[in-house]
């Protein structure tokens, strides 16, 4: 939860602004977090950018086209998968799998919770790249999120996804996914389908009715777009300055308090006498809970510490 403070997610989606600003995104890599849709793995990987996490949805993202290819070098990448998700992907993945479940108007939360015995829900957010938004925004808490691939429509000399002439069983999309017209942020005619409206929709209205109020840092560095709301930035800029600082010893102790694990376990039968040496009083002990935490987030406070 804590893994974001002083730091930048940049949150990629597979759409021609990834592509466009490819060059950029890898030259400030190093400045930042990065946080992908299923499908950009690939393009990343062959691009030389290794991402710190991959966020999978849907149980239709064939694995054999869009993951196998470099699976093996997914050790180190965290793997974050709805439970409904494509099982392939976590089976092979080298790299850790952390698992949501959707909570959503058909109650996907109260089957699969149960069944998969996975507790963790976020609020069902129509698409992969949005749901990359929302789980980063409620569990990670970075000081800035930058939007990259996140323009909702396309142009005539675009294709439906980023490196979409290198897929050919999706780039003609583009021919036929035209389910409106629509005028892009630069003023430039574009075209949008019902499912990109919709997701697009949504995440405007979260980011309007969640982190607007909450002044979560959030811009988007897509270019040309109709995402409402959200601040539009250069991604040079936005890239090359952002937030990468040490936690103050204020938050180590939030942080501590926040991450302390308690287990107890039962009493020793010298425990009350060493009790009553300690505290002057016989008490009846039946366990001692202890307080303590784990050694990898010591070490990590450690590291990040001002």
């Amino acid at each position: 939860y804590h893994r974001g403070i002083g730091r930048t997610l940049v949150c990629v989606g597979l759409a021609p602004s990834f592509e466009k600003q490819f060059e950029t995104f890898k030259k400030y890599r190093d400045n930042v977090d990065v946080a992908i849709v299923d499908k950009a793995l690939g393009p990343c990987i062959d691009g030389g950018v290794k991402p710190d996490f991959v966020f999978l949805s849907d149980a239709m993202i064939d694995y054999e086209q869009w993951c196998e290819p470099w699976v093996d070098k997914t050790d180190g990448i965290v793997l974050i998968s709805n439970v409904t998700a494509n099982p392939k992907w976590s089976k092979n993945w080298k790299g850790p799998v952390y698992y949501t479940v959707n909570k959503d108007n058909i109650g996907t939360q109260d089957i699969y919770g149960p069944i998969t015995g996975c507790p963790d829900q976020i609020p069902a957010s129509s698409n992969v790249g949005n749901s990359v938004v929302v789980f980063a925004t409620q569990f990670m808490n970075y000081s800035k999120y930058i939007l990259l691939g996140y323009e909702f429509v396309f142009a005539d000399d675009h294709t439906y996804y980023a490196f979409g002439e290198k897929n050919d069983l999706v780039h003609n999309k583009r021919y036929w996914m035209r389910h409106g017209v629509s005028i892009d942020s630069t003023g430039r005619l574009t075209y949008i389908t019902q499912n990109l409206l919709f997701t697009c929709r949504w995440l405007g209205d979260y980011y309007k009715a969640e982190l607007q109020p909450h002044h979560v840092d959030i811009v988007n560095c897509s270019g040309g777009n109709i995402l409402d709301g959200v601040p539009m930035r250069d991604l040079e800029r936005s890239m090359r300055h952002a937030p990468n600082r040490k936690i103050t010893p204020e938050e180590r102790a939030r942080i501590l308090q926040d991450t302390a694990k308690v287990k107890s376990i039962p009493a020793s039968q010298t425990a009350a006498q060493e009790l009553k040496d300690t505290l002057g009083v016989t008490p009846y002990v039946a366990e001692i809970a202890i307080k303590y935490y784990e050694p990898e987030v010591i070490q990590w406070l450690n590291k990040i510490t001002a």
